[in-house]
């Protein structure tokens, strides 16, 4: 699970990268702090599938999936709106609105499951 969810972050990125004409320190701060979301995200996955699924699990997984997308959103809004470092010919600002909102919507997504998971982990996880 952890790969197919690493691999589509990896693509939205690379396809986002690829605007990229300069960078600078805050750039580089907030993409540290995607990777490390994504070097992360195996353990909460191998935690959710190797215990009962219970409510500690199925939190941690979903924080973790909103933290990586928050990351990845905060770096593009970032890059293209505060810094202006991407190439308007390759990133438009209507393509880095779309990127930064279909980031924030597997935030959204999952935010609903962190106190579905108090009451049932199960549902929690199928929400």
């Amino acid at each position: 699970m952890s790969f197919a969810v690493i691999g589509r972050y990896w693509l939205v990125h690379h396809d986002n990268v690829r605007a990229l004409v300069r960078s600078d320190r805050g750039l580089l701060v907030l993409n540290l702090a995607f990777l490390f979301c994504i070097a992360f995200m195996p353990f909460p996955t191998s935690v959710l599938g190797g215990t009962d699924g219970g409510t500690a699990a199925t939190v941690l997984y979903a924080v973790t999936i909103i933290a990586t997308s928050v990351a990845a959103a905060a770096l593009w809004w970032y890059a293209t709106f505060h810094r202006k470092l991407v190439d308007p010919e390759v990133h438009s600002d209507a393509h880095a609105r779309e990127a930064i909102t279909g980031s924030l919507s597997a935030a959204v997504a999952f935010l609903p499951s962190i106190p579905l998971a108090f009451v049932d982990p199960t549902w929690a996880k199928y929400s």
